[in-house]
């Protein structure tokens, strides 16, 4: 059967919530104060105590919408892959077919034929 805490993507909402710590909701305010743009939820959503963090990662994407709930950063997938014991390889099909993600080549070790999308 499948691990607790993995029965749906909702129980996998809820594991990640409640794995939620002080710490980690420091964090998060010390990136959203430093402007990080992947943070900026935490003040748009009026985010001011761990609670507030808890609640808003109870919230189902599939009643608040893409942008209004916290779900699938690093962490959230990183917690869920340790807990079902497997390895994510996220692949991003946005990337440029060379050179880095701003299309930029790094140094002189940037080889031309290979496809820097994939290790």
């Amino acid at each position: 059967g499948r691990r607790e805490g993995l029965e749906d993507a909702y129980a996998m909402r809820l594991f990640v919530a409640d794995s939620l710590s002080a710490e980690t909701f420091e964090l998060f305010k010390m990136f959203a104060d430093a402007g990080l743009e992947d943070y900026s939820w935490l003040r748009q959503h009026r985010i001011g105590t761990l609670e507030d963090l808890k609640a808003f990662a109870r919230i189902p994407g599939r009643e608040a919408g893409a942008g209004h709930c916290y779900w699938a950063d690093d962490r959230a997938m990183t917690l869920v892959a340790e807990r079902a014991n497997v390895c994510l390889l996220i692949i991003d099909e946005q990337a440029l077919s060379r050179g880095s993600r701003s299309g930029k080549r790094r140094g002189s070790e940037a080889v031309p034929d290979v496809d820097s999308r994939f290790v």
